[in-house]
């Protein structure tokens, strides 16, 4: 209903306007948003690319398409105005009846560009109300709704008819409307659209054909296409409740005939790539590519199905496009290797896909025997809790609270996501009920790991860190499956003052971010850490200064 009233708007109103204004006068401001929309697209994957995105992925796309729309229509308009300053005399139906047509199609590219930055722009996607094209429960990409006028289909046809037909923007964007109108296809409401070029890798893609091909997966002349993606950040990657996330809509690849054309195809399954590789289809609007909360990368395999006589040249993964390259120096032997039983098996996507359901709803504080309550490193013990150190007025604390909790301690008060700063015992006395704060929030499927050590104990463990020239060193939890956790966080608690930085969204990404001069003599130091609640903790790393095993 929104977009509706968007359209509804800039046509209806820029119509009116402009058949007061005369034919001569719409004609022009019509061929003005004509060429400020051509511009806005040739400097759109650019200005993004170059300027935008690495402030601010989540709006990059909608805003620099938008700003560029609006600012050449802009600048067209003055000059038009000093240039031709009076109308040409025709008669009033012509005026009235032309200036109101070109008025209401530059009304219909205009609402269209609108609605197509909104539906690159984060949240506002959601909130909008309005999403185009869905994943059916069977996989597939199909209509979902349509607008009164539909400005945006007809827009992006437009301009992708303008460029020239095989050109550089076309073999970029192979269908204008389909890859903007899967911006706000994520898995869940508010999950990232967009990420940003430094926060990832994709390797050489490799084929697997013939008797290589499982049975369970292979689809007559199709050969798959197995394409490995390693996301280096999934903290700074990750939805808002830590999962970095991917849906099929948001990866596809893009593959060329031998008579030039172009077809999109997207994945139908993917690989965990863990120490025990779980294969999980992409075959419905339920599934999607799920990282580890709390995982610091994470590694996976994209699988597709592609006709015979195609030839990959490009995938678009959050909105980039990422030119593919063929892995050419790969052996039989090595595929076979790397696509073993396990990739397969038809169970192993059941056990998958059952295991994230239940972490997702899993309450529980268990971790594994191995890392549970009391274990131990060297110099520093290992608490499964998230407990606070102490109970906190929320009023007395620089912090982002929570009222939505999951564990031991699940009620309706306040979690602490994030803090920063000091806070004086004194002034945060006898509190209780609503006024009081005594537990870090997490999210579903995660725990709240606290590795805590004495003043002595952080000194010469930290200090041991720094002496090493590891200044820019982690602190890193890791675990079984291969995967590594950074600090959200710490505390250092004494006996009359706690000092907070605390923040899943800006980890700890250096040792020398602890501010040890702010510890006394008796204060205890907590690295506060979130990790998925059925890991196996193995080993606590600070780059390669500091390297203990978890017993």
């Amino acid at each position: 209903m929104i977009a509706n009233i968007i359209v509804l708007v800039f046509v209806l109103g820029l119509g009116y306007w402009w058949s007061t204004q005369g034919l001569f006068s719409g004609l022009i401001h019509f061929v003005c948003t004509i060429i400020a929309g051509a511009i806005a697209f040739a400097v759109w994957e650019p200005l993004v690319l170059g300027l935008l995105i690495e402030r601010q992925e989540d709006i990059a796309w909608g805003v620099g398409l938008g700003v560029p729309f609006f600012l050449s229509l802009l600048i067209m308009r003055l000059l038009t105005d000093k240039i031709v300053p009076g109308n040409v005399d025709m008669p009033y139906m012509a005026n009235s009846i032309g200036g109101g047509a070109f008025g209401a199609l530059s009304g219909v590219i205009t609402a269209g560009i609108v609605i197509l930055c909104l539906l690159m722009t984060g949240g506002i996607a959601y909130d909008l109300k309005y999403q185009p094209l869905k994943i059916s429960d069977t996989g597939l990409i199909e209509d979902n709704q349509t607008l009164w006028i539909p400005a945006d289909k007809i827009t992006a046809g437009l301009y992708a008819t303008i460029s020239l037909r095989g050109g550089a923007f076309n073999r970029q964007f192979p269908d204008l409307f389909e890859q903007i109108a899967l911006f706000p296809v994520t898995s869940r409401p508010y999950a990232r659209g967009a990420i940003r070029p430094d926060k990832f890798e994709i390797a050489p893609y490799f084929e697997i054909t013939g008797d290589q091909v499982p049975e369970q997966i292979n689809a007559g002349s199709q050969r798959l296409v197995v394409i490995d993606v390693n996301v280096t950040d999934a903290t700074a990657s990750s939805d808002t409740d830590g999962f970095f996330t991917l849906t099929g809509a948001q990866a596809p690849m893009f593959c060329e005939d031998a008579n030039g054309k172009i077809a999109t195809i997207f994945p139908t399954g993917w690989v965990y790539k863990s120490a025990v590789h779980e294969y999980v289809t992409l075959d419905s609007n339920k599934s999607f590519v799920y990282s580890r909360p709390g995982a610091g990368s994470t590694r996976f395999s994209l699988i597709y199905r592609v006709p015979d006589g195609s030839t990959p040249f490009m995938m678009r993964f959050k909105q980039l496009a990422m030119p593919l390259e063929m892995n050419k120096e790969m052996t039989a032997a090595e595929v076979v290797a790397m696509v073993d039983k396990t990739y397969w098996d038809p169970q192993a996507a059941e056990v998958a896909v059952e295991a994230h359901e239940k972490n997702q709803g899993n309450t529980g504080l268990k971790i594994s025997d191995s890392a549970g309550p009391g274990a131990r490193i060297e110099g520093a013990e290992i608490v499964v809790s998230n407990a606070l150190p102490a109970g906190y007025n929320k009023n007395s604390i620089d912090a982002d609270l929570s009222g939505v909790s999951y564990g031991d301690m699940g009620d309706d008060r306040s979690s602490l996501r994030s803090a920063q700063g000091p806070i004086d015992h004194t002034k945060s006395r006898s509190v209780r009920g609503v006024l009081r704060v005594d537990k870090f929030f997490h999210e579903r499927g995660t725990v709240i790991v606290q590795l805590k050590m004495t003043e002595n104990q952080a000194r010469s463990t930290l200090g041991q860190a720094m002496q090493a020239a590891a200044r820019i060193a982690k602190p890193l939890l890791h675990d079984s499956n291969g995967d590594d956790f950074e600090a959200i966080g710490y505390v250092i608690h004494g006996s009359t003052h706690t000092f907070f930085s605390l923040d899943p969204e800006q980890p700890i990404r250096a040792i020398s971010n602890i501010e040890r001069d702010r510890m006394n003599e008796g204060d205890e130091l907590i690295l506060i850490f979130k990790v998925p609640n059925d890991s196996t903790l193995t080993r606590f790393t600070i780059g390669r200064a500091v390297d203990q095993e978890i017993r």
